[in-house]
């Protein structure tokens, strides 16, 4: 019993003595978080009612009227040269039909590679263009938020309620429409022959002879005796 005693009090005793110590040292200092003072904007209305952000769309709908209009000749040409093709099959030899074929898959695979390219590069105008728009809208949000004393900017999109009193997308959108009023849309020019040109220039047609029989026109008439 003794020693269980003696054990109690050196336990209490290292309690006491510890407190003793803790209430002596000073406390450590807790750097305190700032207050947030939050204002919202609605980034995804505000780029969607942008003057700029409209324009962009517009030029880019023009673009790609241009180039379905264009891609619908090639097409044309190319249904053409294919009826011409099942045409000149019954009069061209062999090889020489088989040529016309490969030179016809050819200019087809051009098209569609035309396409695809055409296509990435409307894609790849329309980001850079909205690209500039953003990076407008982020630094007039900035500023905003600034004016307003505010140190935190948060997406209206992700909130649930908010006061009215601290949503600046409006004035973002009139300062927007204000410092950038239109994007310039740069698309580079498109490149390639067109679908009727073959390698050298020349457009096929059904007139043209088969090559054994222009030789055959252009031979000279045996003499006679």
């Amino acid at each position: 019993m003794i020693g269980s005693f003696d054990v109690r009090r050196a336990a209490l005793a290292a309690v006491a003595i510890s407190a003793l110590l803790g209430w002596a040292m000073p406390a450590r200092a807790v750097d305190k978080a700032p207050v947030a003072n939050i204002v919202v904007v609605d980034f995804q209305n505000v780029l969607r009612q942008a003057v700029a952000s409209k324009k962009v769309t517009d030029q880019l709908e023009k673009h790609r009227a241009t180039f379905s209009e264009e891609i619908q000749k090639m097409e044309n040409q190319l249904r053409q040269q294919e009826e011409e093709l099942k045409q000149q099959r019954a009069v061209l030899a062999p090889e020489a039909f088989n040529q016309r074929v490969r030179e016809w898959q050819e200019r087809a695979a051009g098209v569609q590679q035309q396409v695809q390219t055409r296509k990435r590069q409307l894609d790849q105008a329309f980001s850079e263009s909205m690209l500039k728009v953003r990076e407008v809208l982020l630094q007039i949000t900035a500023e905003l938020a600034t004016e307003a004393g505010a140190n935190l900017v948060l997406p209206k999109h992700e909130i649930v309620f908010v006061d009215p009193k601290l949503d600046l997308s409006k004035e973002a959108l009139a300062r927007l429409d204000k410092k950038l009023p239109s994007v310039a849309v740069k698309i580079p020019a498109p490149a390639g022959p067109a679908a009727g040109q073959t390698k050298g220039g020349q457009q096929p047609t059904a007139r043209q002879q088969p090559p054994a029989r222009q030789q055959q026109q252009q031979a000279p008439a045996p003499k006679t005796n």
